[in-house]
């Protein structure tokens, strides 16, 4: 660590504050804060006189503050599977600049199997960079000479023959085809194609299609054995001292290839990986309207706010547009407009904001959904009526201890909601 410092751990919820004496920040006389701290928004920082006021934002994840400081940010409230929520969200993780160990557990989902991919290419730049683990091969063939002359086999197999022109010869050449290059491109191989078909627009696609096609071409096929060749050689630290930026991408691959997945809710554990930041408010967001896309019965049409729901703000100007985050469409009945607020209550601009949707859509009904506290406060409720407008919240628990049961009563709550006068005209 920076000036023989220990290394600091702090933690604090998102959008809450830690404060620390100005010199824990300071290092001969000068802010060694990392800039990309602030610049990026995954934390912000307040000068008063001799304390400095950390704040975190959105992101979630274990955040490098200075040399000597990390700021692990928790969400809000307590989130029980969140390696199911960035799979349902579609949602991928960031990362920054920091190792962090992780905990062996869960399922590999796409979420988790892309954050190992985009790990298995910033290892493998030091790989292209330092070069490919070689082995030397004997190789034994008949012809001209070339190494070390096998007189026995000479005689006895070309000779004998009367092949005199012809000697057998015996010589040790370096080669990329071993366990761990083949293990390494297996991966690449078989992670790219899961993520086509789970994530086809995630970035970390094209990256790896490049490292797959400049992998050297000598390198062949996976073999069964390779697994167990590379699991020993993980376990015995067997690699000579110059080949030691390898271990990391092996064990990388081997996770993927065995389908081995790491916690993101807990700290420590033993595969050390990069440290994943994530806005959790577009998390939250996108999680809810994909629960909707999956769960929303016929006739039903779950739609983006930001995308293919969108519509002008004003009726007599194209610009700006609203965005509701959700937008749930019916053929016989008037728009539903979901919101969704990562806040522990919405308040009253978020309110003012909903009904101007309401206005915008041409519908009565507007619901804020947002995280409950805890399974009493899960749930729809109805806030209040303004004008004819009613409007709704719902408590999602991200901590219930079946999510899947949380979601289906969601998506049941939000198409239950219907207009009054819509369901007699249904009935009749």
């Amino acid at each position: 660590m920076a000036n023989g410092a220990e290394h600091r751990l702090l933690t604090v919820a998102s959008r809450s504050s830690v404060e620390l004496p100005l010199s824990a920040v300071l290092a001969d006389g000068a802010i060694e804060v990392y800039p990309q701290v602030e610049s990026k928004g995954l934390l912000f920082l307040q000068f008063q006189g001799g304390r400095v006021i950390i704040t975190a934002g959105k992101y979630i994840g274990l955040i490098p503050l200075t040399p000597n400081i990390s700021v692990e940010v928790r969400p809000k409230l307590p989130v029980s599977n969140l390696a199911h929520i960035l799979d349902h969200a579609r949602a991928s993780l960031g990362s920054v600049a920091l190792d962090r160990v992780y905990e062996l557990g869960g399922d590999q989902g796409s979420t988790i199997l892309e954050f190992l991919l985009s790990n298995l290419l910033s290892a493998l730049r030091e790989v292209q960079a330092r070069g490919y683990l070689k082995t030397y091969v004997r190789r034994s063939e008949a012809g001209l000479p070339r190494g070390r002359i096998l007189v026995g086999q000479t005689v006895k197999s070309l000779w004998s023959r009367g092949e005199r022109h012809r000697v057998a010869t015996e010589a040790f050449e370096q080669t990329v085809d071993v366990s761990p290059n083949r293990a390494i491109k297996q991966a690449l191989e078989c992670a790219m194609v899961a993520l086509r078909r789970a994530m086809p627009e995630s970035p970390v696609l094209k990256r790896a299609n490049r490292f797959f096609v400049e992998f050297p071409r000598t390198v062949t096929n996976f073999r069964n054995s390779d697994l167990v060749a590379c699991a020993e050689l993980l376990r015995s630290r067997s690699l000579p001292a110059s080949r030691d930026y390898y271990y990391r991408p092996l064990e990388i691959a081997t996770l993927i290839l065995s389908r081995a997945s790491v916690s993101l809710e807990h700290t420590g554990g033993n595969v050390e990986l990069e440290t994943f930041v994530l806005d959790f408010e577009d998390v939250f967001e996108r999680y809810l309207r994909r629960t909707l896309q999956l769960r929303a019965p016929d006739p039903f049409v779950v739609k983006d706010g930001n995308g293919d729901g969108a519509r002008p703000l004003y009726d007599d100007r194209p610009e700006p547009p609203a965005h509701p985050d959700i937008v749930v469409k019916h053929a016989q009945w008037p728009p539903l407009i979901v919101d969704a607020k990562y806040k522990n209550k919405p308040d009253r601009a978020d309110v003012n904001q909903v009904v101007t949707y309401a206005a915008c859509y041409r519908t009565n009904t507007v619901i804020l959904a947002y995280p409950a506290k805890g399974p009493t406060q899960t749930g729809m409720k109805l806030r209040g009526t303004i004008n004819g407008v009613r409007v709704f919240g719902y408590g999602f628990d991200l901590a219930a201890e079946n999510l899947l049961d949380e979601e289906e009563k969601f998506a049941n709550a939000i198409t239950g909601v219907v207009p009054a006068p819509a369901v007699e005209e249904m009935a009749a």
